[in-house]
């Protein structure tokens, strides 16, 4: 285990020596025309691909996506229910089209009644596609078009109880965290946590798919990682949108709207506010069973550091002087 814990350090760390992806920055500009033509082909501008990690501000970051089209006069699709991390196969995409904003349905899914959108159209026709599929949606985007990659992490522990939460809306009591936590996590396991790692890691293409060893999945996860230009995170919420308002908006023509969010609530979250996370984590190392807490995030925890690391690098390369983690924190 200690090797292990040496490697994917070391592989984290190594994510800081990639700079390329900052080497162009194809913007989006924000536009303020009222006539929207719903079956112009918008290739000549850059492809957004938000990849939308498990109860990490996704939703949040979705209805931001979604405003800034309604706004500033651009293409959004929100894909959901994607098969086999939503690659696209051949002339269509393996997910379900949730929600679009200036987009023609008819164009997207295909006149033939196909129920999953055009690879072709989807690619050609939108500014923003964003949704629960894995890295690997630039499949769609046709050849020549600029694309870049948007995710946004959580700090793993907070992100698994979280999901806990989500999915159990009765665990309302610091015990009750605990006896799920134990009933997921048995001590003894010999499981690892999976959250950024399955999306960024495209698991499903590797050679053994999900059940590929941990070290293969976290190699495949950082590499990506390494093509995705904006990494926020949810710890780091105010230079997040700093990021995406320079991607999107960097003539500040919709000010109010980036102020709004960066100073709102950062997620919307059904479950009960009147628990404390320091007194359910408190609770979780008071015995022995921190220790398989810690083993359990280990590939998870060397992810969310690469992660870090990245969302600095476009901190700099994206803000430069602006960066707001030189002067304040994030």
């Amino acid at each position: 285990l200690c090797l292990v814990v040496a490697q994917v350090n070391a592989l984290a760390k190594s994510t800081l020596g990639n700079t390329t992806v900052y080497q162009t920055l194809p913007r989006l500009e924000c536009s303020k025309e009222t006539d929207t033509n719903k079956a112009a082909d918008v290739r000549a501008e850059p492809i957004i691909l938000f990849v939308h990690v498990f109860k990490a501000a996704g939703s949040s970051v979705r209805g931001i996506f979604r405003r800034y089209a309604e706004k500033c006069n651009k293409r959004w699709a929100c894909l959901v229910q994607c098969q086999k991390g939503g690659s696209p196969r051949g002339a269509t995409v393996p997910c379900r089209l949730r929600d679009m904003v200036n987009l023609n349905r008819r164009l997207v899914m295909g006149e033939d009644g196909r129920r999953n959108p055009r690879t072709e159209n989807l690619g050609a026709l939108s500014h923003i596609v964003g949704g629960h599929f894995h890295y690997g949606m630039h499949m769609l985007v046709p050849q020549g078009r600029k694309y870049f990659y948007v995710t946004v992490v959580r700090e793993p522990l907070s992100t698994w109880i979280s999901g806990m939460r989500y999915h159990d809306k009765s665990l309302k009591t610091v015990s009750d965290v605990r006896n799920a936590a134990e009933k997921f996590l048995p001590r003894g396991s010999n499981r690892f946590y999976q959250n950024g790692l399955t999306y960024l890691g495209a698991v499903d293409g590797l050679p053994l798919g999900r059940k590929a060893p941990m070290p293969e999945k976290l190699v495949s996860a950082l590499s990506n990682l390494e093509d995705v230009l904006v990494v926020g995170v949810v710890e780091s919420w105010p230079t997040t949108i700093d990021l995406l308002q320079a991607m999107l908006d960097p003539t500040d023509q919709a000010p109010y709207m980036w102020d709004r969010y960066r100073d709102s609530a950062r997620k919307k979250n059904t479950a009960s506010k009147s628990l404390s996370s320091v007194d359910i984590v408190r609770d979780l190392r008071g015995d022995g069973y921190w220790a398989d807490i810690r083993r359990f995030l280990l590939f998870e925890n060397a992810f969310y550091a690469a992660a870090l690391a990245r969302h600095a690098l476009a901190c700099k390369h994206v803000l430069g002087d602006d960066c707001r983690l030189r002067r304040q924190g994030g």
